[in-house]
């Protein structure tokens, strides 16, 4: 049996199977899963699993804990769009150690000013975004010309 089956049969059920718990831990994804829709409260058993992805992290860190979640961190800081997210729906503002991720990756750089910050980006994400767009990178050049990011800009 699959992670995903098994996190599917529980589902079904309406409950949680003790049984099939072991194999649910080796999906980070069918882990959180589980925990979100299935325990509906936190699963300690399973946080290192799901703390090795930046897609269970952030969704385990959002809709399970409803805060920040320093163990599953690390894997949301290897994903720039997570770290975006991460930023606005549970740091719910300016997240300075996302930001460095957040800096490797134009598209999410505009998401970040636009989603978390809703304004000009700090000035070494600022600068990375000058420099992308003097590369004709979309994004970049769509983040400086964003009237609602720079009101008064006559960039």
């Amino acid at each position: 049996m699959t992670p995903e089956q098994a996190c599917a049969i529980s589902r079904l059920k309406g409950r949680r199977v003790h049984d099939f718990e072991l194999i649910i831990k080796t999906s980070p994804i069918c882990a959180c899963d589980y925990a979100v829709r299935t325990i509906k409260d936190r699963w300690p058993e399973a946080e290192a699993i799901i703390a090795s992805s930046s897609i269970a992290a952030l969704q385990y860190a959002r809709e399970v804990l409803e805060a920040q979640w320093p163990q599953g961190e690390p894997a949301i800081l290897n994903d720039p769009m997570a770290a975006v997210e991460y930023a606005r729906d549970v740091v719910q503002g300016c997240w300075e150690e996302g930001e460095k991720a957040i800096l490797l990756h134009p598209q999410a750089c505009l998401r970040y000013a636009r989603e978390v910050i809703a304004g000009a980006l700090p000035e070494e994400l600022h600068n990375q975004m000058i420099a992308a767009a003097a590369e004709d990178d979309p994004c970049a050049q769509e983040y400086l010309h964003d009237r609602k990011l720079f009101p008064r800009s006559k960039t």
